[in-house]
């Protein structure tokens, strides 16, 4: 390992550490797990919730109605994300949660602006 590093030098060390973090931006959403939290204790006016973790929004999909809430929990320990769809955006963090309710019916795509493999979808139907 060390070789490779003196091989390298500082700005190879740099592009390969480069390389390896952006490595998780051009996979594909992999689900946590298809795991529906209904009524979570977090926020009990919250419809659904959807979890970060392994980088990835678990589930990528969910179905609510308008006026209904969606928590977003952070569970991928150390790791920031951020909840980015196209006229608002959680924080970017590490831990905790990010609410939103939604209104009008459509369809509201989202994603993590710093993993673009993150991607999910809000979908509100009457």
């Amino acid at each position: 390992m060390r070789r490779v590093l003196r091989l390298l030098g500082g700005a190879g060390l740099v592009a390969g550490l480069g390389m390896l973090t952006s490595a998780c931006a051009y996979g594909y959403n992999v689900p946590a797990g298809m795991h529906v939290i209904t009524n979570p204790a977090h926020h009990p006016k919250a419809a659904v919730a959807v979890v970060l973790e392994h980088f990835s929004f678990g589930p990528s999909k969910v179905t609510i109605k308008p006026g209904q809430t969606v928590e977003w929990i952070w569970r991928d320990p150390g790791v920031p994300h951020n909840v980015t769809f196209a006229t608002f955006h959680s924080q970017t963090k590490t831990a905790g949660t990010f609410y939103h309710t939604f209104t009008k019916p459509g369809v509201y795509p989202y994603i993590c602006t710093l993993h673009y493999n993150m991607r999910g979808e809000v979908i509100v139907k009457r």
